[in-house]
């Protein structure tokens, strides 16, 4: 055939389809001269064979022949995850070919071929097959390697994951018959009283300039009552006193678990919460504003989730002095100083389309820190077609619960709003609120809107008529650009419209915002955010502002600028903002600038703060500010902390430029009621929101995880799942109690605590949901255990050798635990944390067969004690297959001479059909009808020798 110019002829096309797509098993047929090597047995080495250079195997046999080597190839399919199959009689080495497998193709060795072809080395002993080292290497695909100073062999290929799945060879045991555990969520348990957790604050301050010293006092209780979480708040000086009084509680609804199950951070969208006493109310868009006020409140889904579209605000109670800095996504947005009112708030706060994960990291001036998270999403699904959600309220913002009238003019708020889902992208809104005015009167507004969802882009549009009055219209829409770049618009427009979103002295028509929030660079990513807004005034004038800032966060160093235009009836303002944290030697400084760079260079704020290093028991603060409408400008701080058992001391002077100065010495802590120890306590802060975690730890003797009859309390149990818990552990009564901080709190039993290394608890780590002053109880049944360990032998020939890489079964008999180990090089095997019981020893069958190994006729039956121990097993000898018939077939002629004739043969014949149908069941390979046929087995034997 030849190749003219006129085309390639349809056949050589054919051959090369048929080339390119013939399968992967066509390179693994390599034929080659197949030459039995002479092995001098002392040339033996032990190699660790390596994976690309990963450990897989401690030993391997190997042995040197000319200029190659020779390696045991049974060991080598566990090792690599490869579906290869060793036999020896007769000799051979196969593979099936596995499309699902990068690494498997299909190959059937014959080590009696003489092709003329590659010249490869192989050899055989009673123990196992030796194949030449270059063989391996091609049917891998990659080279073989070998280094003697190490004593390493090493088979390297270009599929990165060769050999991964595969654990390296530890003692293995696992429940097989266990799936992989989940942690379940014990639901939250709110109590009709409860003792209150007091963290507080006392000081003492003496001022230079007033001769004389004052006191104040900071309190945050949390407590449960009338099953709800209560959080009390007290701040006392000489201005006078503030009581804050609030409750609340989550309904979980049915779904609300398995939605846990997908993510813990949403689990509470779709409960239904009611709150009660001083609350903060969040607004709307048109009508309603932030406010604090006393009242009543009831909602059947997150607060997040109604106010998240274009802006949140954030709350968090700590004690006065409390620096907090937030994040979203982890770019930097603000800092700020907890108020005597003992809370951080951060207002105004921008969202954006997607994942908006925003992270409050809060630093007390005694060298605690925490961090708190919120999660809100912008553009997620709307709410399915069908179903509702709603929120009622009443609130009095001129009053508070305890305190009575705070102001003389009454400011009542009443408020109704549905939302109902009428598509998969499409949700309908409608509210309807009333207020009252400066004058007593009030005010009716009802409002409609939507909702909806296009692609990466979420729309709302709302319209509120002021029942007797005008109008006012909102249209928003939020979207994700790219994956790195987010945008949103809105705009409002107000005709003859007033409520406390917009008083009487709103005097503008429309006001449009537009922001852009962008995630820039890749070695070293920084964020960026631009915003725009345009108010058009009754007048004709208008407002303007405009802002542009980056930031970058790394490695816990911050830098944050940001940059201010404003313009208002012809005047007009630039504000440089900028911040900064870094450290020194551990020392950690925050630096805040204000000016004006285009108006004479003014500074109107700085402030340095200085967190020095951690100590045992001392922290140390300092801090310089700056104050341009100050009458003394500068002013220095210093602060030291003494940490002990039962309180933080503190003590700190201030002194400014114009020479005057105070001392101040306060103390701060918990006070709670222990009930493990039947005290009261005093401590150290435990942190802002600590709740209670009752843990109790018990030896569960009749393994019904339930404390009864003859179980026992545990001492000194420790558990996991914070790093302040190293020091806890159970008393006498075998209960401790712990705090968190965390809204969901995993709990475990700290193993290495056990004092018995043979106990194990039998629930595995649960997920506590937790709030505030609540109490939540976790009991932990403990259990005894056994480790059951052994050596499995082969004897070939009158040698005896290890059986490496040999599979062996646990089995329960009459019970579902099914417990698996396999073989080391010395054919050690081990099982751990075995429960008390009746179990049979399996080996692989197949395996055996193939290694030319008799199966024992007699089960392995182990008991495992109740008391918990180490099983130590007889060495289990495995012979060789021929001479285990030859013996068997000796012990029943045997057996047959007791009888003669007729009854000779009968005898035999019924012994030849009682293996058969062993065999038959064993090779079902079901484990249920192994064990069923162990006990027939027996039986017949049993009527065999009552019959003889």
């Amino acid at each position: 055939m030849s190749f003219t110019g006129k085309g390639l002829p349809l056949s050589f096309l054919v051959m090369v389809c048929l080339f390119l797509y013939l399968p992967r098993s066509f390179a693994c047929n390599s034929t080659y001269n197949w030459q039995a090597a002479e092995i001098n047995e002392d040339d033996l080495l032990f190699m660790v064979l390596r994976v690309n250079n990963r450990s897989v195997l401690d030993s391997v046999d190997v042995f040197p022949v000319g200029d190659t080597h020779l390696v045991a190839i049974s060991q080598l399919p566990d090792a690599f995850d490869l579906p290869w199959r060793i036999t020896f009689n007769p000799n051979s080495f196969r593979s099936e070919y596995d499309e699902h497998s990068p690494l498997s193709c299909g190959f059937d060795i014959d080590f009696t071929s003489t092709a003329e072809s590659t010249v490869a080395y192989w050899y055989t002993d009673d123990f196992d097959i030796y194949v030449d080292i270059r063989v391996i290497a091609t049917l891998l695909g990659g080279e073989s390697s070998t280094n003697f100073e190490i004593m390493q062999l090493n088979f390297t290929s270009s599929y990165e994951r060769f050999g991964s799945g595969k654990k390296s060879k530890q003692l293995v045991s696992e429940r097989v018959y266990t799936p992989l555990q989940t942690l379940t969520m014990v639901a939250d348990d709110y109590k009709l009283l409860t003792l209150p957790r007091i963290n507080y604050r006392l000081d003492a301050r003496h001022d230079s300039t007033k001769s004389n010293t004052s006191h104040s006092a900071n309190i945050n209780g949390y407590f449960d009552l009338a099953y709800m979480s209560t959080n009390y708040r007290l701040s006392n000086s000489k201005t006078g006193s503030k009581q804050f009084l609030r409750l609340s509680k989550n309904f979980l609804v049915d779904d609300t678990i398995t939605q846990f199950k997908q993510s813990i951070e949403t689990i509470d969208d779709r409960s239904i919460k009611y709150e009660l006493g001083d609350l903060s109310l969040d607004g709307d868009e048109l009508v309603g504003t932030s406010l604090q006020a006393l009242g009543i409140n009831t909602f059947s889904y997150s607060q997040n989730r109604r106010r998240n579209f274009s802006s949140i605000r954030i709350e968090e109670t700590v004690l006065p002095g409390w620096r907090a800095r937030l994040f979203r996504n982890g770019e930097f947005l603000e800092e700020t100083v907890s108020d005597n009112d003992n809370q951080v708030i951060f207002s105004n706060i921008s969202t954006f389309f997607g994942r908006n994960e925003f992270e409050i990291r809060l630093f007390s001036p005694e060298g605690l820190e925490e961090s708190r998270t919120q999660i809100v999403d912008v553009g997620r699904e709307q709410l399915p077609k069908g179903d509702f959600d709603f929120r009622i309220y009443a609130a009095d913002a001129a009053k508070r619960l305890l305190d009575g009238n705070i102001q003389n003019s009454k400011e009542r708020h009443f408020g109704a709003s549905t939302t109902f889902g009428i598509g998969h992208n499409i949700t309908l809104n409608s509210d309807y609120q009333r207020q009252e005015t400066e004058d007593n009167n009030f005010e009716d507004y009802a409002t409609f809107g939507a909702d909806m969802n296009i692609g990466d882009h979420a729309i709302r549009v709302r319209h509120a008529k002021q029942i007797g009055g005008g109008q006012a219209s909102f249209v928003g829409v939020n979207s994700r650009l790219s994956n790195k770049v987010n945008a949103s618009i809105e705009h409002t427009y107000l005709n003859d419209f007033t409520s406390s979103k917009f008083s009487n002295n709103a005097d503008f028509v429309y006001d449009t915002k537009a922001r852009l929030n962008a995630r820039l660079g890749s070695t070293k990513p920084f964020s960026a955010n631009l915003n725009i807004s345009n108010r058009q005034r009754l007048d004709g004038s208008r407002s303007l502002s405009a802002g542009i800032g980056v930031s970058q966060s790394r490695r816990g160093n911050t830098l944050s600028n940001k940059l201010s235009y404003s313009e208002n009836r012809g005047s007009h303002k630039t504000v440089h903002d900028a911040f900064l944290t870094h450290r020194i030697r551990n020392f950690q400084f925050s630096h805040s600038l204000s000016w004006q760079p285009f108006d004479r260079l003014d500074i109107d704020s700085y402030t340095m703060n200085i967190r020095w290093p951690q100590k045992l028991k001392t922290f140390q603060q300092s801090n310089i500010s700056y104050r341009a409408n100050n009458k003394h400008k500068f002013t220095y701080r210093q602060q030291a902390s003494w940490r002990y058992e039962l309180f933080n001391f503190k003590l700190g002077a201030n002194i400014n430029s114009g020479g005057h100065w105070n001392v101040n010495i306060g103390i701060t802590g918990d006070l709670f009621y222990n009930k493990p120890k039947q005290r009261l306590q005093l401590s150290k802060p435990k942190g802002a929101s600590a709740a209670k975690v009752e843990a109790f730890a018990y030896l569960d003797r009749n393994r019904d995880n339930q404390f009864n009859g003859n179980d026992e309390p545990l001492v000194g149990v420790g558990f996991e799942g914070s790093h302040n818990w190293l020091d806890e552990q159970t008393t006498e009564n075998g209960e401790v109690q712990l705090f968190t901080n965390n809204r969901y709190q995993k709990v475990g039993v700290d193993e290495g605590t056990l004092y018995d290394p043979f106990f194990m608890p039998s629930k595995p780590p649960v997920l506590l949901a937790t709030h505030e002053g609540g109490t939540a109880r976790i009991e932990f049944p403990i259990v005894t255990t056994n480790d059951i360990e052994g050596i499995i032998l082969q004897e070939k020939e009158g040698e005896v050798r290890s059986l490496a890489g040999l599979t062996v079964n646990l089995l329960e008999i009459n019970g579902a635990n099914h417990f698996t180990s396999m073989t080391e090089v010395d054919g050690f095997f081990f099982f751990t944390k075995v429960p008390p019981g009746r179990y049979m020893l399996q080996l692989d069958k197949e395996k055996l067969q193939d290694f030319r190994l008799a199966i024992p006729e007699e089960a392995i039956v182990i008991e495992a004690p109740e008391e918990g121990d180490i099983v130590s097993l007889d060495d289990i000898v495995l012979i060789d297959s021929k001479t285990h018939k030859s013996i068997e077939q000796a012990k029943l002629e045997k057996e047959a001479d007791a009888y003669s004739g007729l009854q000779r043969q009968a005898y035999l014949a019924l012994k030849a059909s009682i293996q058969a149908s062993l065999a038959a069941i064993d090779n079902s390979q079901n484990e249920t009808n192994g064990l069923l046929a162990h006990a027939a087995y027996q039986k017949v034997l049993a009527v065999s020798e009552t019959i003889n």
